[in-house]
């Protein structure tokens, strides 16, 4: 099985560990061809854009926990899997599982506790919140 691309509230290490129980965290990784949005409930998405890029993390996850992911992120009709080739923090591209959501989702806004949660996995992970989450950040500050 190839490794597990994390973006949005997965990067967050305690909550991903109680998802998939098997898994272990590998290292930072940057997906090119993407940027990064708040889509369907206000959830994040990796959207195609040729000149973006969304930074996230690599997890080396069991079966057993690609199943509980599809659970969890509404596989089929919400997400869909999709295999993605993403370079790690060491310049290796290396094939990856990663989660879209279903094309018929619209932007929306994020929660402030669910942007909360992307942000402290950033920082567990010693990455820059994308733009898109200091955005909604700063919109749900002034709300």
């Amino acid at each position: 099985m190839p490794a597990y691309f994390a973006y949005g509230s997965n990067l967050n290490m305690e909550q991903f560990a109680r998802r998939c129980p098997g898994s272990r965290p590998i290292c930072r990784a940057v997906l090119k061809g993407y940027r990064f949005a708040f889509r369907g409930h206000g959830h994040a998405d990796i959207v195609r854009d040729r000149r973006g890029e969304v930074w996230g993390a690599l997890y080396e996850i069991t079966e057993s926990d690609a199943r509980a992911l599809d659970r969890y992120e509404g596989v089929p009709t919400y997400y869909v899997r999709v295999d993605v080739f993403v370079e790690d923090d060491q310049g290796e591209v290396r094939p990856a599982l990663a989660y879209k959501m279903a094309p018929h989702h619209r932007t929306a806004e994020p929660s402030l506790g669910y942007v909360l949660t992307i942000l402290e996995g950033c920082r567990e992970w010693g990455l820059t919140p994308d733009a898109e989450v200091d955005e909604a950040l700063r919109d749900r500050a002034r709300s």
